[in-house]
């Protein structure tokens, strides 16, 4: 969904860039942004 709002017509070539920018896949960015929020939290 991110993909196409962002104007990628594929969601596997927005993965692909998105790994090469940032080092890391959107879930698994996703999954760290979550953490990082329950510990800042607790």
């Amino acid at each position: 969904r991110v993909a196409y709002m962002c104007g990628y017509d594929s969601a596997s070539y927005f993965t692909c860039v998105f790994k090469k920018h940032f080092k890391t896949t959107p879930s698994e960015f996703l999954a760290f942004l979550s953490s990082s929020r329950h510990q800042y939290v607790n």
